[in-house]
């Protein structure tokens, strides 16, 4: 039988940790700027928490009329989401990230995103997924489709020794066939196609968040950062 890589279980947990603070944080921050339309893309769902009490929630705080469009190829996570939708404001749809302009174009998408303002999307924690002619193409069609001022966040695994998620990558692909690739900060960088990073700019995800500050580098296990479109955007993609 082929071993697991040997990880710090209490380092995971951490990273885990960092990353949903990271999530109502950022959403929280966009809506403060004005953005009152979101794009999750590769949503996920917490199953500890119902979806109503994440990244709904924190906007609605600050502004109560924002639009959600929540995405994932899980049925499974379609389905439970399905139960949490409260409004004509926010739908959950089932899609694949590397078929990004179908997805987009689809009624279920512009059904509920007003492309006459900007939108914030979210692609936390998602983007290994993707090999890297995906993850490039995926990219370039989203910073396309955005409307000017849009907001576009990333958190992305990364080798911050000692937590070092790359160890999983041959291990999903032998035993699932599952992409899984952490990146360097320079190739995630690449990823905002040259739009300007907002204050910190792309960092370890604890460093997003000043109560998680005095965590070292290395708790967060990928970096954060967040951009926006600017007007005239043609010679950044």
């Amino acid at each position: 039988m082929r071993r697991l890589p040997e990880f710090d279980l209490s380092r995971l947990r951490m990273a885990a940790t960092v990353q949903a603070h990271h999530n109502g944080r950022v959403t929280s921050h966009l809506a403060r700027r004005g953005i009152d339309q979101f794009l999750d893309l590769g949503c996920g769902y917490d199953w500890t928490v119902p979806f109503v009490e994440t990244l709904q929630s924190y906007a609605r705080r600050v502004l109560p009329a924002c639009r959600v469009v929540s995405v994932d190829i899980d049925h499974v996570v379609i389905g439970t989401r399905y139960g949490a939708e409260f409004s004509d404001e926010e739908t959950t749809v089932q899609g694949d990230l590397r078929h990004m302009k179908a997805l987009l174009t689809s009624d279920q998408v512009s059904s509920v995103l007003d492309l006459s303002r900007p939108v914030a999307i979210l692609l936390h924690d998602v983007l290994p997924c993707l090999d890297d002619a995906e993850a490039v193409g995926a990219l370039s069609v989203l910073r396309d489709w955005a409307p000017a001022g849009s907001a576009l966040s990333i958190t992305h695994a990364t080798d911050l020794a000692p937590v070092t998620p790359s160890k999983l990558t041959p291990l999903l692909r032998q035993a699932a066939d599952l992409t899984y690739i952490p990146r360097s900060w320079a190739a995630v960088k690449d990823l905002f196609g040259g739009w300007p990073l907002l204050e910190p700019g792309l960092v370890p995800t604890a460093r997003w968040s000043p109560q998680m500050g005095d965590l070292r580098d290395w708790a967060s296990g990928a970096y954060a950062g967040v951009a926006i479109k600017p007007a005239a955007s043609d010679d950044l993609r």
